[in-house]
């Protein structure tokens, strides 16, 4: 029996620091669990690479620290860094883990990260970056992208500076990072990518980082949360990809612009434009998607091919028929596309009236393809889902959601149905169920059974598809 392949992980890794490295990595034959244990022994000799001035194209170094080791490391790290300017190293990550409270916003990142030439590709994680860690900065014209990564900057200055010497970025990541509160990429003319996500840490809410952003290379624009700034009248001639949530815009400045290449436009629980009429000018736009609480005012300018739309509207005033007409003008904005998907969620408000939207019906109500409706309360369904047949025509209802669910509700969809086949022949709904409806059947899921089972009223089947 191998009892020595059977000992704990750390135990076999704590063996391995004792061999040299031509050992280390020959005990990968020996069996299953040998096989990468010499990739994590608890010792690197990079001597070999130094000597003989190999090429160390990538490196990645993730520290596990505890809080009263931090200080020791800065020191460990601006000795042994600068060894990889001689080797040539093209992409280098450098990141931290901590117990507990994360210390890693205290740890200063050593200024000799960049200080690398030959770097195309800079990841940096968990550290704070101060004026002393770019004092001797250097430029560098080969860097490709740089994503940092819950970094604590210390101001716009710091970031300035990074961005003034590294004049060939095309990618750019700022993800769950604290303290800078404008950032201006706008002197970057090779920018391609830029992506930045996540809450402004150790600030309110409320404030926002302010994002300027250049238009000459820009193809894709990812933001979560900040303001945005893009020049009154500028041609993102390029740019293909735009999806921004929990964004403010101006949207004077945005309908000024043209996006004559922009495939993709995601708003999601955007403001900044919930009086004001937003003017798209994509006339090669293939997907539109709108998530938000309140009902925009947007047109697009004519397009060239076709395209879908997806629109999801949360609302705690989806009774009033000013509602509805808000509704029915982004519908109607949006009918020379596809639109995929209507979905509405109305939350319910203690003072909310329940009533039946009462206003002029559409001449030409607008087609869906399907419906999803999600109510708080069953007594909210009857005026919501009238309302949705008054401004447009689904061609499937594929869902109905509904807190506290029960036969109360069921028997009172049906007799919504019902009552258009049965009512006044004047009352103009009517006339489009006896037209345009084929089919009724109302369905419910078992979830012993995991299938769909009929509901029964009476001795009559009816089925909900």
């Amino acid at each position: 029996m191998d009892r020595i392949s059977e000992l704990p992980k750390h135990i076999l890794q704590r063996v391995l620091y004792f061999l040299s490295q031509k050992d280390a990595v020959r005990t990968s034959v020996l069996s299953k669990s040998w096989r990468n244990i010499w990739c994590t022994r608890p010792n690197l000799d990079l001597r070999r690479y130094c000597d003989q001035r190999l090429s160390l194209e990538e490196f990645h170094l993730c520290i596990w620290l505890k809080k009263n080791w931090y200080q020791e490391l800065v020191s460990l790290l601006e000795k042994w860094i600068p060894r990889l300017t001689n080797m040539g190293v093209k992409e280098f990550r450098l990141s931290i883990c901590s117990e507990g409270h994360p210390i890693y916003y205290d740890l200063d990142l050593p200024c000799v990260v960049f200080e690398p030439e030959s770097l195309q590709h800079l990841h940096v994680q968990r550290f704070k970056l101060d004026h002393k860690a770019v004092e001797r900065i250097v430029l560098l014209k080969n860097l490709r992208s740089l994503r940092l990564q819950e970094i604590n900057i210390e101001d716009e200055e710091v970031f300035q500076k990074i961005i003034s010497n590294c004049p060939s970025i095309e990618t750019m990541r700022i993800e769950n990072c604290e303290g800078s509160r404008n950032i201006n990429v706008g002197n970057l003319r090779r920018l391609k990518d830029f992506h930045s996500s996540g809450y402004n840490l150790g600030v309110a809410n409320t404030e926002r980082s302010c994002f300027e952003i250049s238009h000459q290379s820009i193809e894709s624009i990812f933001i979560t949360h900040g303001n945005l700034l893009f020049h009154k009248g500028a041609e993102f001639r390029f740019l293909d990809d735009l999806r921004l949530r929990g964004v403010r815009l101006l949207p004077d400045n945005l309908s000024s612009c043209k996006f004559p290449s922009l495939k993709r436009l995601v708003l999601n629980y955007c403001d900044g434009f919930e009086v004001i009429e937003l003017f798209i000018d994509a006339p090669k736009i293939k997907s539109f998607e709108y998530e938000g609480d309140f009902v925009p005012s947007i047109t697009f300018a004519t397009t060239l091919n076709e395209w879908d739309s997806h629109i999801f509207v949360r609302s705690a005033d989806a009774s009033s028929s000013w509602w509805f007409i808000k509704l029915n003008e982004l519908l109607k904005s949006s009918s020379q596309s596809n639109i995929r998907s209507l979905a509405i969620r109305y939350k319910y408000r203690p003072w909310n009236i329940v009533h039946e939207p009462q206003f002029v019906i559409p001449d030409k109500p607008v087609v869906v393809e399907s419906v999803k409706l999600k109510c708080d309360d069953s007594t909210l369904f009857s005026p919501l889902l009238n309302g949705v047949f008054h401004i447009c025509r689904p061609r499937n209802i594929c869902d109905f959601d509904i807190v506290a669910w029960d036969m109360d509700v069921i028997e009172c969809l049906w007799k919504i149905f019902m009552e258009r086949e049965s009512g006044d022949k004047d009352e103009p709904l009517r006339r489009f169920w006896k037209r345009e409806l084929e089919e009724v059947s109302i369905e419910i899921y078992d979830d012993n059974r995991k299938e769909w089972s009929p509901i029964h009223f009476s001795e009559l089947r009816y089925y909900v598809h």
